[in-house]
């Protein structure tokens, strides 16, 4: 298997793979480097290509392989802006990851299916990761409703509640589908609270 191959089963493109290694933590690091050329300057939209070297190193959690944690280990392309009168410099963003994020989007999907007629503190145990990162994982994925133009077709719906610890009566609601073929479970949103319009604008939907 070469290196193409292994980047396909992790799930994130536009990188190239430099290595990998097991470290004494018995954690799988992943070594990559960007394979896009420019950004978008941060301060007028334009896309620039005027390369200014690579930011600090970063540890991005990514999902577990043989039951082990993995990590992605990038150092994020910087260019610079010539458009600018103050030349900005703009760090490079990847598609499998949100701006900021210690996680890719991938493991953040996987731990909000997890979170499923399931408790946060288990999950944090089940995954090693702290209580704040889950809750920082939903806060970044609440949506104001459904995306229903989205979606294709519905089969079986489930509509869970998590209770976020930092507030009494603070919650979201999950809602997901699962296919009747596959049973595969699909994450549909992350919405605020508990409303009932959700389950009114399912039925609707189904109707």
């Amino acid at each position: 298997m070469n290196e193409l191959d292994f980047s396909v089963i992790l799930g994130i493109g536009d990188v190239e793979i430099e290595k990998t290694e097991l470290n004494k933590r018995n954690e799988y690091l992943v070594y990559v480097k960007s394979t896009k050329k420019g950004t978008t300057c941060h301060s007028c939209g334009k896309y620039i290509e005027d390369y200014y070297g690579v930011d600090k190193e970063q540890k991005i959690r990514h999902l577990s392989v043989f039951g082990k944690p993995s990590y992605i280990i990038i150092k994020q392309a910087r260019y610079r802006c010539s458009c600018c009168l103050k030349k900005p410099i703009t760090t490079q963003t990847q598609s499998w990851r949100t701006k900021g994020s210690k996680n890719t989007l991938l493991f953040e999907q996987h731990i909000l299916l997890l979170l499923i007629n399931s408790t946060m503190e288990d999950v944090s145990i089940k995954e090693n990761i702290g209580y704040g990162t889950i809750e920082g994982i939903l806060e970044r994925h609440v949506q104001g409703e459904v995306d229903w133009k989205a979606i294709k077709s519905l089969e079986i719906i489930g509509i869970d509640e998590i209770s976020l610890r930092k507030g009494h009566g603070h919650f979201v609601t999950i809602v997901t589908s699962r296919d009747k073929l596959t049973e595969e479970i699909q994450l549909l949103g992350i919405l605020e609270g508990r409303k009932k319009d959700v389950v009114k604008k399912f039925s609707e939907y189904s109707q």
